[in-house]
């Protein structure tokens, strides 16, 4: 099993910028990517 999901703190959505919104939002996607492969979730 793998982890598919990941929590931010966000006090006000209005103060923080759309790049460091979706950068947080992204931050564990490439180790999730990797571990999917491992497993066989997902070939090519």
């Amino acid at each position: 099993m793998i982890d598919n999901c990941s929590f931010f703190e966000l006090d006000d959505l209005n103060d923080v910028s759309e790049k460091s919104f979706y950068e947080s939002m992204l931050e564990e996607f490439p180790s999730w990517l990797n571990e999917a492969c491992k497993i066989g979730l997902i070939t090519s």
